[in-house]
Parts: structure tokens; C-alpha cells; sequence
């Protein structure tokens, strides 16, 4: 099955062509309105370093050669070096980058930053280059289980939450076992429920 991913109404959803239509786990999760009263200014800035950071991370994923790299933001070379520090400290060799799963039960898909290997096992990765933010463990309890789903054949060991300080180029690292993602899972569960609720009093104009 090919997702892809569209924008709608200012909200994202994955979709094969076929009917089916998943929301996004970033959609669901603004249900939570966890920028609000950051200017406009600073969330764009912030959103185009995060997306310069994980565009060379997944080239570096694939084997490509960065060459423009003293080209680039310091920011986005800070940041990138911390997850290449991460990476040689954690021993981890990563399998794929910026892989689409689906929870087709639950209703739901997104696109987890990359997944790999660890001394203890496989793990999936999730890239932070702002400040550390509660949703980010459901976040990664939600694409946890949808890779599960998605790839059922892998076994996971768990999931990181990699920050990558920008200023320092030090990476954070927060590693949750299977069992605390599935914990956190239910917070994403009820997660989808509010946003479900919330959008209908939308439309019914209660809000």
C-alpha cells in the first residue's frame, strides 16, 4: 500500500488514491496548541531549520554527500552534528529514513524521521532541533505502533527522542522501552478522540 501525503484544509492527511484517507499525527496532535503565543516569525525560522536538518539527515541515511555543507546554516550543521555524535556514541546504524507507517486500525499515519539498529536491537528515531515538548513522546508512542503495524515482521526494542542542540551541537537523547511507548500510546489514543470532538462541534458551529 502507497500513502501519500496531501494537505487539506489547512490539516494533512495520507491518502492511496484509492478512498482510503488517514489524518496525520501532527494534525492530531495540534489539538494540544503547543505553539501558541510563539510569533509567526520564530515558528517559520524554526520550522525551515528543522526541515533543513532532517533533509540532510535522511541524505546522510541514503549515502549521499553533503557538499554543500559549509554552505549551510550553522544552525543546521550544529544540529546535524549532534545526531552524528548521537549516532557513533549510541552505536546506531540506521535502516531507513523518513519512512511512511500506518495504523490502519486506529485511523491514523505519519512519517517517522528513520529507524535502525542498536546494540540491543532495533529502534525507531525521532529528530528534535527545538525545545523538548510533552507531545513528542506521543509523538513517538503513535509511530511506534504504526511501524509495528506497518512492519510486522520487526521486532522493536523501543524508540529515542534525539534534541540536537543548534547552539552547541550536542545531542539529548531519551530512550523509551516498549512498554513506556505503549503506556503513552493511550495518551495518543485519547489525543484522537478530543481532536475528533473538537472537530465536530466545529462543524455543528459550537465552537
Amino acid at each position: 500500500m502507497k500513502l501519500t501525503l496531501i494537505e487539506r484544509d489547512g490539516q494533512h492527511f495520507y491518502e492511496d488514491g484509492k478512498g482510503l484517507s488517514l489524518l496525520s499525527v501532527s494534525t492530531i496532535l495540534r489539538v494540544l496548541n503547543p505553539y501558541a503565543g510563539i510569533p509567526k516569525s520564530i515558528l517559520e525560522d524554526s520550522a525551515d531549520i528543522g526541515k533543513q536538518v532532517h533533509s540532510i539527515i535522511r541524505r546522510l541515511i541514503e549515502g549521499d554527500y553533503i557538499h554543500e555543507w559549509y554552505c549551510l546554516d550553522i544552525r543546521v550543521r550544529n544540529a546535524v552534528s549532534a545526531y552524528d555524535r548521537w549516532r557513533q556514541e549510541a552505536d546506531y546504524k540506521p535502516r531507513r529514513a523518513e519512512t511512511i507507517v500506518a495504523n490502519l486500525d486506529d485511523g491514523y499515519a505519519g512519517t517517522e524521521d528513520n529507524n535502525g539498529d542498536i546494540p540491543d536491537g532495533q529502534i525507531i528515531v525521532e529528530c528534535k532541533t527545538g525545545e523538548m515538548m510533552q507531545l513528542h513522546v506521543f509523538q513517538l508512542a503513535a509511530y511506534y505502533v504504526a511501524h509495528c503495524k506497518t512492519f510486522p515482521q520487526e521486532k522493536l526494542v523501543g524508540g529515542c527522542l534525539v534534541y540536537l542542540n543548534k547552539a552547541t551541537g550536542r545531542p539529548h537523547p531519551y530512550l523509551l522501552s516498549t512498554s513506556a511507548l505503549e503506556l503513552y500510546f493511550k495518551g495518543f489514543l485519547a489525543l484522537m478522540i478530543l481532536n475528533d470532538q473538537i472537530d465536530v462541534m466545529k462543524k455543528e458551529e459550537l465552537l
